[in-house]
């Protein structure tokens, strides 16, 4: 991505920002709420059972992605401009390969090393094929055939080592068989698309009140926050089976539950402080010159990541709970506020307004879900645990300032630094013999 920002500039990196923010939405139609965790915690509690389910589930899920892609390819051709409406068409095609990815399977069965090697592969055939056939401004169309390609091979890869664990998923479907999965589904994917409502709406507004440019920009501050995103994500929801799997012993349930707060809090933090000072040299760095109005959103919308990640724990344990419609009401609160917000501030400050209509709405999410998980017993995690990072995070920061590195690369490895030795003195890092370093918070 960061390849294209530079080769297309902003104008046309905005197609494709645009593009991805239409196309997350019928992507998590097309998932049908399995993919976002219903089929993971399913896989979870009954195996056997599932599995049996399984071919039905995804020939439910591909005729679903094909009707939304040729109905999305026919749209995009006919009231978008060129090149923006050959791009969205394309970009639609990826809508399959969604809908025929395994990956649920395998995280509820805890074989995460699987998924991690299957997108990685997938990713770097689209990085190859990114470099290989995007030279310049008129190489734009290359880039959803590149993803379309990469996410091919990753559904490919899962199916096969599915296939070779001895479950062979052929094409079938029984509407009684699929209906009460059905009815837990559609509060999921509610939430979903409200959760994508926030979390893209301010590139849709942005869209409207300025132009392609301006998504563009917003686009390569937000392209580095979402990779931290993705990663938290990724921790999250391989945290979903753990959860369900010790939801009938208290203490080991509410123990992971505080034990996950106080990790992603401490990992999160460092990450936002630094960025967030940082903004501008990192941009520079990644996107170039031509970036600069990135770094001010970029500064602000770092501080989404401890939000997300911490609003992401009691999420997963409403999931493990299966309230789904807690997850869903949660979540259209926030998409209500997120909205007018939007509206509030993008008109009149563009970009810092997006992203400071993107932190605020995050943390009234946050605070929703803290709120609907002690419904069930789970109490707010104490604030000792959060105080150790919260001074090593002081610590890092005044460093930071005081020292004003000359380069990107001496501030962050000077903050990095200083973070893990302060923590590490207040006794938030243990070291042991023999075993990698270990957070005590």
């Amino acid at each position: 991505m960061v390849y294209l920002a530079r080769t297309l500039g902003a104008d046309l990196y905005g197609i494709i920002a645009f593009s991805a923010a239409v196309l997350i939405y019928l992507s998590r139609i097309a998932d049908g709420g399995i993919d976002l965790g219903l089929g993971v915690r399913e896989m979870a509690a009954d195996s056997q059972a599932t599995i049996a389910l399984a071919p039905a589930i995804l020939t439910a899920r591909l005729v679903i992605s094909v009707v939304l892609a040729l109905a999305l390819g026919a749209i995009a051709l006919v009231t978008l401009p060129h090149p923006d409406g050959a791009v969205l068409a394309t970009f639609g095609l990826t809508l399959i390969p969604v809908a025929a990815s395994t990956r649920w399977i395998h995280l509820g069965l805890e074989r995460t090393r699987a998924v991690a090697a299957a997108r990685a592969i997938g990713e770097a055939l689209m990085v190859v094929l990114v470099f290989a056939l995007v030279r310049g401004r008129n190489d734009l169309l290359a880039a959803p055939i590149a993803q379309l390609a990469g996410d091919s091979l990753a559904a490919a890869l899962l199916l096969w080592w599915i296939a070779k664990r001895g479950v062979h998923l052929r094409v079938t479907f029984d509407w009684n068989d699929l209906r009460p999965l059905a009815a837990r589904s559609w509060p999921l994917v509610g939430s979903a698309l409200l959760g994508l409502l926030i979390y893209n709406s301010d590139f849709l507004f942005l869209r409207v009140f300025r132009d392609r440019a301006a998504v563009g920009l917003y686009a390569a501050a937000y392209t580095l926050v979402s990779f931290l995103l993705n990663m938290g994500a990724a921790y999250n929801m391989s945290l979903l089976p753990r959860l369900t799997k010790t939801s009938a012993v208290r203490a080991d349930h509410h123990g992971l539950y505080h034990m996950a707060t106080a990790h992603v809090f401490a990992v999160s933090l460092p990450i936002a402080v630094g960025g967030s000072l940082l903004a501008a040299r990192i941009i520079t760095l990644v996107f170039g010159g031509g970036y600069g109005p990135s770094a001010i959103a970029l500064s602000i919308l770092m501080w989404t990541i401890p939000v997300c990640l911490l609003r992401d724990v009691p999420v997963m344990t409403l999931l493990a709970w299966g309230r789904e419609d807690r997850v869903l009401h949660l979540t259209a609160w926030a998409a209500a506020v997120g909205l007018a917000l939007n509206l509030i501030l993008i008109p009149s400050y563009g970009l810092i307004g997006a992203a400071i209509a993107s932190v605020a709405t995050e943390s009234i999410r946050m605070v929703l879900a803290l709120a609907a998980v002690r419904r069930f017993g789970f109490a707010l995690t104490e604030v000792k645990r959060f105080l150790k990072p919260v001074v090593a995070g002081f610590v890092m920061a005044a460093v930071l300032v005081v020292a004003s590195p000359p380069t990107i690369w001496m501030a962050l490895a000077l903050g990095t630094f200083a973070y893990v030795v302060c923590l590490s003195l207040l006794g938030g890092i243990t070291f042991a013999r023999g075993a990698i370093p270990s957070l005590n918070v």
